[in-house]
């Protein structure tokens, strides 16, 4: 389940982006990300992740695949906006699991940082609007 908290026009790609990785379309989502993604995890001292760092087209929307089949495909959704950049913020049960800042140029996806780090997630809050 997804809900919209930011302007549409900064969540568009994204949401072509989420899309294309529950439809598990390896070519949309290498489309909408930026040859030379940069994807950064941050897990802090607790959390191990998948990958710290990963970059470049190829490697970062089969990473993006399979953390959603693994991790994120149970979880509702938010599209909001954290740091002044789109985002997603994943909840399950009403506690947020971890989020998602983008960065975006050009209609292109070229950063992702993903926070799983629990002591900052406890930090987030989310408006009920």
């Amino acid at each position: 389940t997804s809900k919209t908290r930011s302007k549409s026009s900064d969540v568009v790609p994204i949401m072509k982006l989420i899309a294309a990785i529950q439809e598990k379309d390896t070519e949309e989502v290498k489309r909408l990300l930026s040859d030379d993604i940069q994807f950064y995890a941050d897990g802090g001292a607790s959390i191990k992740v998948v990958a710290r760092e990963c970059l470049g087209n190829d490697l970062v929307s089969q990473l993006l695949i399979y953390i959603h089949q693994a991790y994120n495909s149970s979880f509702d959704f938010i599209f909001t906006a954290l740091n002044h950049q789109p985002a997603i913020i994943y909840m399950h049960n009403g506690c947020i699991q971890s989020c998602q800042i983008f960065e975006i140029k050009e209609n292109k996806i070229f950063r992702i940082e993903s926070v799983i780090d629990l002591q900052k997630l406890k930090k987030l809050s989310i408006s009920r609007n």
